[in-house]
C-alpha cells in the first residue's frame, strides 16, 4: 500500500471514531496462546479464569474473541503458535470485524493439525460476510482433509484477506483458499506449497476436481487479486495457481504467478472455465509446468472474455500437450497488450481469436496488431527476480528491445485496485530499481525501489506554549550507481488547520548512497493557530532531471516522506 492511501486511510478512519452514537462500536478484544496469566500456555482447553478479551487477560482462542465481537471491533492476536479447538475452524459468524495479528503474520500462525481422518480448515465464512470482514497479516499452516478449501473456505460471502502467509495446507479443490460465490478480496497475500490433491468428492461445483492448488474461485460474483505470490502450489488436474470458473470478472493485479504445477491436466499458472471474464494488469506468469497450458490456459464459452496488459508469460512448459505459454479452447476474444510472451516451451500461444499489440512474443503474434515485435527480451537477474529487462543505464551491456517500445507514457498507464490507481510509472523494468520513465516498458514491472528517502524528528515534541523544539530533517540517496537532485520540502499544518506549505526548502545534488542532514531549533509560538497538533511533513521529491531550481520542481521519480507531530498547549 502507498503512503497516500494509508493517509486516506486514516483520515477516514478518523472520520468514522468522530462520527455520532450510531456508527459501528471499535472495542479491541485481544488473544494470546500464552499470556502469563494462562495456567495451560499453547493449550486453549485450560484457559486464565479471569480472562476476559482485556489486554491483562487476553482469551486463548481466536474463536473465543470472535464470539464476543461486535461488528466494528478488531480481535488482536499476539506472537505465537495458535493450535487446537477455537484456533482452527474459525467462523467470523457473519459479523464486520477485524481479526488481525500484532505484528503480522511471520509472528502469528495458525497451525490446523489437519489430515483425512480428521479435518481441519483455518478460516470459514459462510454467513454472508461483506468487505467489512477482514482477516490481516496470519500464517495459516496444516489445513487438511476437506473437499473444498484448506486454509480458508468461503461460500456465498465477500471478506478481504490482507496480508497472509497460506502455506503447507490441501484439499481437494482449493488447497490454500476455495470461494464458492459471492466477491471475496485478496490483497498482498503469499499463497504458497499447497495442494489440490482431488481425493474426495467436490459437493461445491467446481467443474474439475483438483482444481486450484492454490486459490480455487467458482460461481457468480467478482474475485479480486492484488499484490499476492502464488508460488510452487500443485494441484491434480487443472489450475497449479489458480482457478476461477462462473465469475463475472476476475481481476489479478501486480501478481506473481511462479512455479506453479498440475499433475494430469491443464494451466500450471493457472485456469479459467465457462464464463468466466478475466482481466490481468502487470501479471508475471514464470516457470510453471502442466501436461497442458503451462502458464495458462483459458477455456472461455458464451460471452466472456480475457485482457492481458503490461504481462510477462515466460520460462512456462506443457510437457505433453500445447500452449507452453497459453492454451485456448474456444471462441471468445483473448486481448493482450504490451506484454512479453517469450521462452515458453513448446510454444508461446496456441488458440484461435487472440488479439496482440505491442507485445513481444516469441516466433511473431498470431494478429497483426501494431506494435508487436519478435525479439529477445534480454531477460537479467535483479533485486527480486529473473526478469528485468536489460539497459545500459543500469549497468548491463545492451538496452533490451522492450524498453520504451509500449502503446502510452508509464506515467499514463494504469489501472485500479483496491488500494487506488497505479501506474507503470510507479514501478520497473531496472535492475536498479528506477521508476519507468517515459514511453512505457514491454512486460511485468516489479515495485520500485525509491530513490530518495527521508528522515525527521521533532524533540521535544510536546510541551507548554510557547516552547521550542529541535527540528532534524534528514534527505538519502538510496542508489547505489547514480547521482540525484533532491528537492526537499517541510509541509506545516497547525492545529487549527492552516497550511504553511513549502514552509522551508532546500535543493541539492546527492551522490550515490549520500545522504544530507540539517537540524535547527524552533519557536513554536504561544499563538492561536499554533494550539493543539501541529503536523511537520517532510517530502523528499525527486526530480532528476527535472530543472530543480524552477519551482515547482515537478518530480521524474518518485518520492518519499517523513512525518512528526508538535503538540502545544496554553499555560
Amino acid at each position: 500500500m502507498n503512503r497516500f492511501t494509508w493517509i486516506v486511510g486514516a483520515a477516514m478512519m478518523l472520520l468514522l471514531i468522530a462520527a455520532p452514537s450510531t456508527a459501528l462500536a471499535r472495542a479491541t478484544i485481544h488473544v494470546d496462546d500464552d499470556a502469563p496469566d494462562d495456567p495451560g500456555p499453547g493449550d486453549p482447553s485450560i484457559s486464565d479464569p479471569l480472562e476476559d478479551g482485556s489486554a491483562a487477560h487476553p482469551f486463548d482462542a481466536i474463536q473465543e474473541a470472535i464470539d464476543a465481537a461486535v461488528n466494528g471491533d478488531t480481535v488482536l492476536a499476539a506472537d505465537g503458535l495458535y493450535r487446537g479447538e477455537g484456533n482452527r475452524d474459525i467462523d467470523f459468524l457473519g459479523k464486520a470485524i477485524t481479526v488481525c495479528s500484532m505484528n503480522g503474520a511471520g509472528d502469528c500462525v495458525i497451525d490446523c493439525e489437519g489430515f483425512l481422518l480428521a479435518p481441519h480448515r483455518g478460516f470459514i465464512f459462510v454467513s454472508g460476510e461483506g468487505p467489512g470482514s477482514v482477516l490481516r497479516g496470519v500464517t495459516v499452516i496444516n489445513a487438511a482433509g476437506h473437499a473444498c478449501g484448506g486454509a480458508v473456505f468461503i461460500e456465498e460471502a465477500s471478506p478481504v484477506l490482507e496480508a497472509l502467509i497460506i502455506t503447507g495446507n490441501s484439499a481437494s479443490a482449493g488447497g490454500g483458499i476455495y470461494g464458492n460465490g459471492g466477491s471475496p478480496i485478496i490483497l498482498s497475500c503469499e499463497i504458497l506449497l499447497n495442494e489440490a490433491d482431488g481425493l474426495l468428492a467436490n459437493e461445491y461445483g467446481c467443474y474439475d476436481q483438483g482444481g486450484g492448488g492454490g486459490v480455487s474461485i467458482c460461481t457468480t460474483g467478482s474475485v479480486t487479486i492484488d499484490g499476492c505470490r502464488i508460488e510452487a502450489n500443485v494441484a491434480a488436474y487443472c489450475g497449479g495457481g489458480i482457478y476461477v470458473e462462473h465469475h463475472d470478472l476476475a481481476t489479478i493485479t501486480d501478481t506473481v504467478i511462479a512455479g506453479n504445477e498440475v499433475m494430469n491436466g491443464w494451466g500450471g499458472g493457472g485456469k479459467t472455465f465457462s464464463f468466466a471474464n478475466l482481466q490481468m494488469n502487470n501479471v508475471m506468469v514464470r516457470d510453471n509446468i502442466a501436461p497442458g497450458g503451462g502458464g495458462l490456459q483459458m477455456n472461455f464459452i458464451y460471452d466472456s472474455s480475457a485482457l492481458l496488459a503490461s504481462c510477462t508469460i515466460a520460462g512456462n512448459v506443457a510437457t505433453d500437450w500445447y500452449g507452453g505459454g497459453i492454451a485456448r479452447s474456444d471462441f471468445t476474444p483473448l486481448h493482450i497488450s504490451n506484454s512479453i510472451i517469450y521462452g515458453n516451451v513448446p510454444d508461446q500461444l496456441d488458440g484461435l481469436y487472440i488479439h496482440v499489440t505491442h507485445s513481444d512474443v516469441e516466433g511473431g503474434a498470431p494478429s497483426s496488431g501494431p506494435g508487436n515485435i519478435d525479439a529477445d527480451p534480454l531477460f537479467v537477474s535483479g533485486p527480486d527476480g529473473d526478469y528485468y529487462l536489460s539497459q545500459v543505464d543500469a549497468g548491463q551491456e545492451a538496452d533490451s528491445p522492450c524498453v520504451d517500445a509500449g502503446p502510452d507514457l508509464a506515467a499514463s498507464s494504469c489501472w485500479q485496485t483496491p488500494g487506488g490507481s497505479v501506474c507503470l510509472g510507479s514501478l520497473t523494468t531496472r535492475t536498479d530499481g528506477i521508476n519507468d520513465q517515459g514511453v512505457a516498458d514491454m512486460g511485468y514491472h516489479y515495485p520500485a525501489l525509491d530513490p530518495m528517502s527521508a528522515w525527521l524528528s521533532c524533540e521535544p515534541s510536546s510541551g507548554t506554549l510557547p516552547f521550542s523544539t529541535t527540528i532534524a530533517l534528514g534527505l538519502v540517496n538510496n542508489l547505489d550507481g547514480d547521482y540525484r537532485q533532491v528537492a526537499g520540502h517541510l509541509d506545516v499544518v497547525l492545529g487549527n488547520g492552516t497550511a504553511f506549505p513549502n514552509w522551508r526548502a532546500g535543493h541539492l545534488v546527492l551522490a550515490p548512497g549520500e545522504s544530507h542532514a540539517i537540524s535547527w531549533n524552533q519557536l513554536i509560538p504561544e499563538i492561536l493557530p499554533a494550539y493543539g497538533d501541529n503536523r511537520f511533513t517532510l517530502v523528499a521529491a525527486d526530480v532528476t532531471p527535472a530543472p530543480w531550481n524552477q519551482p515547482p520542481y515537478p518530480p521524474s521519480g518518485s518520492t518519499d516522506w517523513a512525518q512528526c507531530t508538535v503538540t502545544g498547549e496554553y499555560r
